[in-house]
């Protein structure tokens, strides 16, 4: 390895990295040691990132928490994908018919889909 390679990808890019508030570099760490992990160590790393993920969106995505509400689903009964055999399936239709898919947050509350339809209508192909 150069010593500008080694330069970049030993200081300057985690130093980047770092100053964005990213975790890039600490995410590869943690796929470099993961990938000799056993088969049940993965899987329960994959359970455990999947309840992490419906967690977020159940609690800060309006429209989720009202899907899951109205299925009757159960963050904590999930033991893997096993359990979410039967997705409801979403799609374009319902993302641009249904308004609920803004994020609850400070910084996001004045987002709506509104604002992503004139911004990426052009982009979709689609007229709103």
């Amino acid at each position: 390895m150069s010593f500008y390679t080694s330069l970049i990808s030993g200081l300057v890019f985690p130093l980047q990295e770092r100053l964005k508030h990213h975790d890039t570099v600490q995410g590869r760490k943690e796929m470099e040691q993961s990938q000799y992990w056993p088969l049940e160590q993965l899987e329960a790393l994959r359970v455990a990132r999947l309840k992490a993920l419906l967690t977020h969106a159940g609690e800060h995505v309006p429209y989720y928490r009202d899907l899951f509400a109205r299925l009757g689903f159960k963050l904590l009964s999930v033991r893997g994908s096993v359990d979410l055999q039967n997705p409801t399936l979403l799609d374009k239709t319902v993302i641009c018919a249904n308004s609920r898919f803004t994020l609850e947050s400070a910084r996001n509350r004045r987002r709506s889909i509104s604002n992503y339809r004139t911004i990426y209508g052009a982009e979709l192909g689609r007229k709103f």
